[in-house]
């Protein structure tokens, strides 16, 4: 059985603007836990409005998931661009 390639993307504005232009495109979203504010908030229910699995965990976690870049407390995983000629990569 083939998996299917994903990306990740992070940050609060990149995370929104997906969920609100592409949610099709987003396969989960993690948030960091105790991070209760407004703008996570948001989020969330733009993820669980389009039936998107939203996971709560540590910081530490997120460090790793986004290969220890700026996340601003939100990782997801979105599916992979599709692009037409593989071969100019």
């Amino acid at each position: 059985m083939a998996k299917h390639k994903a990306e990740i993307i992070f940050g609060i504005h990149a995370v929104e603007s997906l969920l609100r232009r592409h949610p099709e495109q987003v396969l989960q979203l993690w948030v960091q836990a105790g991070r209760s504010d407004k703008r996570m908030q948001v989020i969330q229910d733009l993820a669980t409005a389009q039936g998107v699995s939203v996971e709560t965990c540590s910081r530490d976690v997120l460090q790793k998931k986004s290969s220890h870049h700026k996340h601003q407390g939100v990782v997801a995983r979105i599916r992979a661009r599709e692009t037409s000629q593989p071969d100019l990569l």
